[in-house]
């Protein structure tokens, strides 16, 4: 096995690139900050993902 590993571990080394290894964010609405107000926050915490394997929200910024 340690050979396998050792192998396996090459290949992955010489083939992965750092694209590979950034996931990739999709963006699906752009709010302006003057619509975030106290209300936001536990509205964003309602739309949550349930599964383990979802991933969360994230608030992305521009110009700054």
């Amino acid at each position: 096995m340690p050979a396998f590993q050792r192998r396996f571990e090459e290949v992955v080394a010489g083939t992965l690139t750092t694209e590979h290894l950034v996931r990739p964010v999709e963006v699906a609405a752009v709010l302006p900050l003057s619509r975030i107000n106290e209300d936001f926050l536990p509205s964003l915490r309602r739309m949550e993902p349930l599964a383990p394997a979802t991933p969360t929200q994230s608030l992305p910024r521009s110009g700054w």
